[in-house]
């Protein structure tokens, strides 16, 4: 499901098997857009979600917030958040403010498959 574009971010939630959510995020996290993430993050409760920003040209203090909640929720909950294939500036934001500590950060969308897949894995 895709959910309208508002202020210059776009965030397209899809739903895969085995209580995995894939969101593709395109344009700038800001003050402006952070809500429109949060409230894309905020019913998913224990799941596991893959975060692909590729596309994602800037991120500000909300919307580091915003991530870094949702990944503290999921924690709490059982569920992971991935940050997967961050630009390079993106990738030093949140290098600048630790967010890997608090929520995982992949060079690609693969590589966050594959680390939610060798979790699982492993608590079976």
């Amino acid at each position: 499901m895709a959910e309208p574009e508002s202020d210059g971010l776009s965030v397209e939630v899809s739903e895969l098997p085995e209580n995995l959510y894939f969101i593709v995020l395109a344009g700038e996290l800001d003050l402006a857009s952070a809500p429109q993430l949060a409230g894309a993050l905020g019913n998913l409760g224990a799941a596991d979600v893959i975060l692909d920003m590729s596309k994602v040209t800037f991120v500000d203090s909300a919307g580091l917030h915003v991530l870094a909640s949702a990944g503290r929720e999921a924690r709490q909950a059982g569920g992971t958040v991935i940050c997967a294939a961050p630009s390079k500036q993106v990738q030093r934001v949140f290098e600048i403010v630790h967010l890997g500590e608090i929520v995982l950060v992949e060079e690609s969308v693969e590589m966050a498959l594959s680390h939610i897949e060798r979790a699982r894995r492993g608590a079976d």
